[in-house]
């Protein structure tokens, strides 16, 4: 089992979306797990289903990916049951990923080119910087670039160019059925 946590010290970053992309784009042999480990679960609204409630089984998303909401456990056992049974476990943690870093073998902070976002990032204790990796959704007309995240963050930064039709697909809650095709595939983009 192969576990990739993806979180954002800020709201509205793009986590979720690059969580959810990630989980389309895994090998149709494997089975997927979306974990959305977010206080506020997005997870199933970005796949296009009704809102899901904090539950300890899994439901279909799309042929070989699952989701589960649950943002927390009564019991390690039961959630390593369930963690477990899949190829693959993606968890979108929001802004919260801290419970999650132990279970993962790769730790991604999405983040955008924003002095708010950096900022919250730095605020946090040095300790909880536990990213391994960086994707920065680059968006038109920010300030800063992307070598002026790496070095304030001091991690690797991958780039991903904000890309209007991805917005429009996760509108539309087709993530699930129709990814969109201007979305780098993120396990290349990110070496994983």
């Amino acid at each position: 089992m192969t576990v990739t946590l993806f979180w954002s010290p800020k709201g509205g970053s793009g986590t979720t979306v690059a969580a959810c992309c990630f989980a389309m784009q895994q090998p149709h042999d494997r089975s997927v797990l979306v974990v959305d480990a977010a206080s506020a679960p997005d997870v199933a609204a970005v796949f296009g289903l009704p809102s899901r409630e904090p539950s300890t089984k899994p439901c279909d998303v799309s042929g070989n990916v699952d989701l589960l909401v649950n943002t927390s456990w009564e019991s390690t056992e039961q959630l390593s049951k369930v963690l477990d049974a899949y190829d693959d476990v993606i968890i979108d943690a929001g802004t919260n990923p801290e419970q999650w870093v132990s279970r993962s073998d790769s730790t991604i902070v999405v983040l955008r080119a924003c002095y708010l976002s950096l900022r919250r990032y730095m605020a946090r204790d040095i300790d909880s910087r536990i990213s391994d990796r960086a994707v920065l959704i680059e968006e038109p007309g920010r300030a800063l670039t992307p070598r002026d995240v790496s070095q304030v963050i001091d991690l690797p930064v991958t780039t991903i160019a904000f890309d209007p039709a991805i917005s429009r697909t996760v509108d539309a809650g087709l993530i699930a059925t129709r990814p969109p095709a201007a979305w780098p595939t993120l396990r290349q983009v990110l070496s994983l």
